[in-house]
């Protein structure tokens, strides 16, 4: 009896096709898992700095009992940074308003500045406001922090 060619693998070589694509996935599940724990690391180096500034945002009252944002910012960590603005931001039914609290050219390690005064903003309720601090770190690094969220590179 005439046969064709043959349209099957033998069984031996089914194990080795099985082996190679594991193989296969396993070396890039690896390179992922690199890729992934280098680009954390990176980020976790290069934002060192940054992750030990802070902003404070809190409602004070003025002589005349009116209440208004304060804004405190901290330089916890070994370098200084530049050009910091704490900014708390609204909206509004015209569109967003913002109020700039505290504009400081820089900061020097371990120190801390305080908005102090009233802007003469009515405050409804602090829940109401979006806090947002920026600055750039010792390595010419712009960096912004919203309240509650981790701090980001501004591109």
């Amino acid at each position: 009896m005439a046969h064709g060619p043959e349209l099957w693998i033998p069984a031996g070589n089914w194990a080795d096709w099985f082996g190679a694509l594991f193989t296969a996935g396993a070396i890039a599940l690896g390179v992922y898992t690199w890729t992934r724990d280098r680009r954390r690391t990176l980020y976790l180096e290069e934002s060192e700095q940054a992750r030990r500034v802070a902003a404070i945002f809190d409602v004070k009252t003025d002589p005349q009992g009116s209440p208004y944002l304060r804004a405190t910012v901290i330089n916890a960590s070994d370098l200084p940074v530049i050009d910091v603005k704490a900014v708390a931001s609204i909206e509004v039914s015209s569109g967003v308003y913002e109020q700039v609290l505290l504009d400081v050219p820089s900061l020097v390690p371990g120190q801390t500045k305080r908005h102090d005064e009233s802007p003469g903003v009515l405050i409804i309720t602090k829940d109401s406001w979006r806090f947002t601090l920026t600055f750039e770190d010792a390595n010419g690094v712009r960096w912004r922090r919203n309240a509650g969220r981790p701090v980001e590179r501004v591109p």
